[in-house]
């Protein structure tokens, strides 16, 4: 006997019901593995269609040994998935049987839930070693039950809301496609999701792409079948390697949460946008906290988890391993990262949230003097200045997040100074939403962190960067002459400088 029974008094009562539970958890399971032979030997659809019926006959008309098929028809009537006669040995389906058990496409059919979950069993000991290891294990490794069941898990769902709630949920996405939209859908596996959308909206073209070579020889082959090769395209490539451009909307559907690097993979589906683009994010309903997920749900998503979707991202780069219950708040918190400004919830189901994610906006006016400064600062001060994280891209991306940040309290409109500019890297996406930007910088250097940006400001500013603001060059401490008369807000970016934060002239 262990340490814990030694030294704790067992409670009987609750040591029988927490094995009674379990023994239904086993029944359970025994359920599945037997509702999915019934399933790929057509025995319940056959029940379906011809009623109540013998085992000889059903065993005939199913072509399946009777035998087998007799203790196999008593296990399912033992757990409720079917109905006995014992007035004249027969069996059947109930209405609501069927649709779960033998109506596929329907939401409610259980069977591409059974098959994902036997593929599991299937290659059990890699699983167990992946448990113990730490390592990853790649999508490709699983069962082919696992990509197949997935795919007849998730399309009932999508066609059941895609079309009808979750696109006309995105503000002007049906309208758009409606006349003729460039639509990316990303870890589109089997292709469900991409050849339903087309289907619905054939003046626009979408592109689905999947690291699932095998995947997407299965959309390609089901995009054919349903009449729709002409408006698609199936392209073998993860997130961060898309090379299409101009995407009006990008879909992931229960995806985001599988990948290693999700903020980078965010990070380029935003620079794959047009300029007006939107993110559609589909992922696994969740709170924001373990204690708000325990419930089936919860059990079923966490479960999946920990033997597919978080193996899945640690074989990838970086690992981040989200996990299938993820939340809101943190699905939130990578999009920002990844530089989308406006996300919210624009929908939800009893399995999945939408989320809908927007960039930063172009600025109003004038777009060339942008384009040029960003040009000028990646050619010309990135490459001198390497290490500020790769040039404009880079460098403004970074800034856009702090960016975010300012302009989810502050309406993005009237003056603004960016004090302590340096390089720019808040002052491009500063001026991108909407700000009037100022920016200040000490000359001469009032420090030895500023020494160096200062100085290199002071000529390649001018020299190469033609910027949509004015610089104003003057010492950090007496910024408040720069103040317009009623700022809006001012900010000191990571400055040694006290930072101060002014609205309405009230100092926070």
């Amino acid at each position: 006997m262990d340490a814990l029974t030694k030294q704790t008094q067992i409670d009987e009562k609750q040591l029988n019901t927490f094995v009674d539970k379990v023994m239904e958890d086993i029944g359970g399971s025994f359920a599945v593995l037997l509702s999915f032979m019934g399933d790929q030997t057509e025995v319940y659809r056959t029940l379906r269609d011809i009623g109540p019926c013998t085992t000889t006959e059903l065993a005939i008309l199913s072509k399946v040994d009777e035998r087998y098929l007799r203790e196999w028809l008593s296990a399912q009537a033992a757990a409720g998935y079917v109905v006995y006669h014992d007035q004249d040995d027969t069996f059947s389906l109930t209405p609501e049987q069927a649709i779960v058990l033998a109506q596929e496409g329907h939401p409610a059919c259980m069977q591409g839930l059974f098959q994902q979950l036997v593929s599991q069993f299937t290659t059990h000991d890699q699983a167990i070693n992946t448990f113990k290891s730490g390592a990853g294990r790649d999508w490709g490794e699983h069962h082919a039950c696992c990509f197949c069941g997935t795919d007849r898990f998730f399309r009932p769902g999508y066609e059941a809301n895609l079309v009808n709630a979750w696109l006309p949920a995105l503000d002007g996405i049906t309208d758009k496609l409606s006349k003729g939209a460039k639509v990316a859908d990303v870890g589109c596996g089997h292709g469900s999701s991409t050849v339903l959308m087309a289907h619905s909206f054939p003046r626009s073209i979408f592109y689905g792409y999947d690291f699932h070579e095998p995947s997407i020889k299965a959309a390609t082959s089901k995009a054919a079948d349903n009449g729709v090769s002409s408006n698609t395209h199936f392209v073998t490539s993860s997130a961060k390697t898309i090379k299409e451009r101009d995407f009006d909307l990008i879909c992931m559907f229960d995806a985001l949460h599988d990948m290693g690097d999700p903020v980078g993979a965010a990070q380029h589906l935003r620079e794959c946008l047009s300029p007006e683009g939107t993110l559609m994010l589909v992922e696994p309903l969740a709170g924001d906290t373990l204690t708000d997920n325990l419930h089936l749900l919860g059990q079923i998503f966490y479960s999946a988890s920990t033997v597919i979707c978080t193996p899945a991202s640690r074989a990838q780069e970086v690992g981040l391993a989200l996990g299938a219950q993820a939340g809101e708040r943190r699905l939130t918190e990578v999009l920002k990262q990844a530089g989308f400004t406006h996300v919210r919830r624009a929908a939800e189901t009893d399995t999945n949230m939408l989320l809908e994610a927007r960039p930063l906006k172009t600025p109003p006016g004038d777009k060339s003097n942008l384009k040029s400064s960003t040009s000028r600062y990646d050619n010309h001060l990135g490459p001198i200045y390497a290490w500020i994280n790769g040039g404009a891209e880079a460098a403004t991306a970074s800034g856009a997040v702090e960016v975010a940040k300012i302009v989810e309290s502050f309406s993005p409109q009237g003056p603004g100074r960016d004090l302590g500019a340096g390089f720019g890297c808040h002052a491009i996406p500063y001026w991108c939403v909407g700000f009037a930007s100022w920016r200040l910088e000490p000359v001469p250097p009032t420090s030895t962190n500023s020494g160096l940006s200062g100085r290199v400001l002071l000529f390649f500013f001018f020299l190469f960067f033609s910027p949509p603001d004015r610089t104003v060059l003057g010492e950090l401490q007496s910024f408040q002459q720069y103040l317009p008369q009623s700022p809006l807000l001012v900010i000191c970016w990571g400055t040694p400088s006290p930072t101060y934060r002014i609205t309405n002239q009230q100092h926070a």
